[in-house]
């Protein structure tokens, strides 16, 4: 129950702005922790690659063959989309995993591959909250990009706190956007910044890769620890 109430507490100070973030600290923290934690992430980011992969195949390869090669058909097409959506519900738990690991790391734990399969329960919640998310940011860029732009920053944790915090859907969404834009304009900046160093990453065949986005990740995993509170 304790822990319980810290996590509430800590979420409530969040979303009143009642936390400590700057994205160059941020960032510089996020480096010095990927220190030890290259090798482990990397597997883990292999291990989750090879499963995405192998269910995009699957589901969503194939049926959009059949569907190439029989246009007309109404069935094939509801397995095409059928698919998508099996192929959704096997990314959101993996892709939000990292957030956490990230924040395990942050917290003083080890990188855990087994957390890779941690969220799975919550796949549902996962995939409704993705699904609102994807239509208010195209709302809100259909009017005017700036509240798409707005939106699409604002929400970046609201999948991790269904996850974490086991969040209701729009109470994640909500309480991701409301802390976020106590600093709006430093978070976007902080995701910048992580935008062009994986872009820089790719020049040399993409070897950077290997230093950048375990980086990128134990960033996010600080900046949501910093702001939503995560003990390993």
């Amino acid at each position: 129950m304790e822990g319980e109430s810290t996590n509430t507490s800590q979420v409530e100070r969040a979303i009143q702005g009642d936390y400590q973030f700057s994205p160059l600290e941020a960032f510089s923290r996020g480096r010095e922790l990927t220190e030890g934690s290259k090798w482990p992430l990397n597997k883990a980011l292999a291990i989750a690659f090879v499963v995405l992969i192998v269910v995009y195949g699957v589901f969503v390869g194939f049926p959009n063959s059949l569907i190439t090669a029989n246009p007309d058909s109404s069935l094939y097409l509801v397995l095409g989309l059928l698919g998508q959506l099996i192929y959704s519900a096997a990314m959101l738990p993996i892709n939000t995993s990292f957030t956490l690991i990230g924040a395990k790391r942050a917290a003083g734990g080890d990188i855990d591959q087994a957390m890779l399969w941690a969220y799975f329960p919550k796949t549902l919640k996962l995939l409704g909250t993705y699904i609102l998310i994807a239509i208010a940011v195209v709302v809100g860029l259909m009017l005017l990009i700036i509240p798409g732009i707005y939106l699409a920053f604002s929400y970046t944790f609201a999948l991790v706190l269904v996850a974490d915090k086991d969040l209701g859907v729009w109470e994640a969404m909500e309480t991701s956007r409301k802390a976020i834009s106590k600093r709006w304009f430093s978070f976007a900046g902080l995701l910048l910044l992580l935008g062009l160093v994986n872009l820089l990453a790719i020049i040399p065949l993409g070897i950077g890769l290997i230093w950048s986005i375990p980086w990128t990740i134990i960033t996010m995993g600080e900046v949501y620890r910093n702001m939503f509170g995560y003990e390993a």
